[in-house]
């Protein structure tokens, strides 16, 4: 599954945890601080974080 949420002007990664057959998320150009809500997405492949305002990598412990 691909979803693609570039440019939407997202401040927070949440509503996505019943996506568990996610493969690729592109929240590229949008406005998240830190990464989270991405526990239950364990099929995740590619995350696409691009120019947002995250100084941190930080809880993805669960997807690797």
């Amino acid at each position: 599954m691909y979803l693609n949420l570039l440019n939407n002007k997202i401040k927070k990664i949440e509503n996505l945890e019943n996506l568990v057959n996610l493969q690729t998320l592109i929240l590229s150009f949008n406005e998240i601080s830190e990464i989270e809500g991405l526990n239950s997405n364990t099929q995740l492949k590619k995350l696409d974080l691009n120019h947002n305002f995250i100084k941190n990598v930080t809880n993805l412990e669960e997807l690797t």
